[in-house]
C-alpha cells in the first residue's frame, strides 16, 4: 500500500517539521482552565485532546473519546485515533497539514500565529465499517522558543447526521475577528489565498443573523415551512432568504451549502 496511505504518513509530517526541529519537551501549564473551556465549547457528539508536538504524546484526552471511537481515553494514542480514519484520506489530510504548515509559518506574521483556528473535515470508520464525517477543529496554544507549535487543542466532532460531506479545503478562523481565510484547497500542496472555492471569498461574511438561522435549521433538516414557523416568518420570506444564501455562496444545493458552511466554522 502506498505510504500515503497510512497513519505513519502524518506522525512522520509531524515529526519532521515539527518534533525534531523543538528544543525542549515541556507539559502544557494551564491543561485544567482550558478543559474547563473545552467542556462549553465542544458541539455535539466529540472528543477532544491536547497535544504535546516535541513528544507527540497526549497531554489530556476528554473521555467522551470511548463514545466515539470505541477507546478507553487511557489506551488511546495517536497512532490509534489515525487508525479509526478511513482508507484513501490520508493523502488528503497530509496535503491539508501541509497547507497548514504553510500557512501558519510562511504566510502568517509570526504574532499572528495564536489567533488563528484550523477547520476541516475527513471520513473515518465505525466499528460497523460506516462511513463517518467528521470535523476538526485545531488552535495552536503554545509556541516554543522556534517559534513552532509546541501545543495544539483539539476538537473532533461527529457531523454524520448533517449530511455533509468531507471537503478537500481548509479555512483558518481569526479568533479576533480579524481577516479569515475560508475552504482554502489543498490542491497546491501550499496556502493560497486565492486557492478558493468559492466564487466570493468572503461570501461567509456577508451572511446576516437571519440568514445564519436559516442555515442552521437547513442544517437540521428542516422544511422551509417548519424554518418559517419557527421563525415566525411567511415561507416566501424563508424562500427569499434561501436564494439569497444560495447567490451569495455559489452553491448548487443545500447538501454544498451544509458543506461549505461546516468547513468554515458556521454550523457546529
Amino acid at each position: 500500500m502506498d505510504s500515503h496511505n497510512q497513519p505513519e504518513s502524518i506522525i512522520n509530517f509531524w515529526k519532521e517539521n515539527y518534533t525534531q526541529n523543538i528544543a525542549k519537551a515541556e507539559a502544557f501549564k494551564n491543561t485544567e482552565q482550558l478543559i474547563k473551556i473545552a467542556n462549553i465549547f465542544s458541539p455535539g457528539a466529540s472528543y477532544y485532546y491536547i497535544l504535546n508536538l516535541k513528544t507527540l504524546d497526549l497531554e489530556y484526552i476528554s473521555p467522551s473519546v470511548e463514545q466515539i471511537l470505541g477507546i478507553p481515553s487511557e489506551e488511546v494514542t495517536m497512532e490509534k485515533m489515525l487508525e479509526k480514519v478511513q482508507p484513501g484520506e490520508f493523502q488528503k489530510i497530509l496535503k491539508k497539514e501541509k497547507v497548514i504548515q504553510d500557512f501558519f509559518f510562511q504566510f502568517l506574521p509570526k504574532n499572528d500565529i495564536l489567533n488563528y483556528k484550523i477547520i476541516f473535515t475527513y471520513n473515518r470508520l465505525d466499528d460497523a465499517q460506516k462511513i463517518k464525517t467528521m470535523m476538526v477543529q485545531t488552535s495552536i496554544i503554545a509556541l516554543s522558543e522556534e517559534t513552532l507549535p509546541k501545543h495544539i487543542i483539539s476538537i473532533h466532532t461527529d457531523i454524520s447526521h448533517l449530511k455533509a460531506k468531507s471537503l478537500d479545503q481548509v479555512s483558518f478562523i481569526n479568533l479576533e475577528g480579524e481577516k479569515s481565510y475560508y475552504n482554502i484547497n489543498i490542491d497546491k500542496d501550499y496556502f493560497c489565498p486565492q486557492n478558493s472555492s468559492d466564487q466570493k471569498t468572503d461570501w461567509i461574511e456577508t451572511i446576516t443573523k437571519r440568514e445564519q438561522e436559516i442555515i442552521q435549521h437547513l442544517a437540521k433538516g428542516k422544511s422551509t415551512k417548519t424554518i418559517a414557523n419557527l421563525l415566525h416568518i411567511s415561507a416566501e420570506t424563508v424562500k427569499t432568504h434561501r436564494r439569497n444564501i444560495a447567490l451569495k455562496s455559489g452553491a448548487s444545493n443545500t447538501a454544498e451549502l451544509i458543506s461549505l458552511c461546516i468547513n468554515a466554522g458556521m454550523i457546529v
